[in-house]
């Protein structure tokens, strides 16, 4: 048995597709209410415990999660950040040279 990361990317009424890993890769698999939390989320990571390819149970990693949404949070603010300061250096430009 091992454990595998993956995070949710996409969650539809039959279907949950799954980033695995670190490479991403997807997996694309019926949505079972005896292994998969029913409030499961798109964003989510989990941790799969897997034998021979078949999910045998799925634990949310509320850290992993966490940090993850706190990383991507940070990078936005630092865009937005980026894009006033651009927008103010093109406005005090376009006063300096009308």
């Amino acid at each position: 048995m091992q454990t595998k990361k993956a995070v949710v990317e996409k969650i539809s009424e039959e279907t949950i597709t799954l980033l695995m890993g670190e490479e991403e890769r997807e997996m694309i698999i019926e949505r079972n209410p005896d292994i998969f939390p029913k409030e499961l989320k798109a964003g989510e990571w989990l941790e799969l415990e897997m034998e021979e390819g078949a999910i045998l149970s799925v634990r949310v990693d509320r850290t992993e999660t966490d940090q993850v949404k706190k990383r991507i949070q940070e990078k936005m603010e630092l865009l937005r950040r980026r894009a006033r300061e651009d927008e103010e250096r093109q406005d005090e430009e376009d006063q300096e040279h009308p």
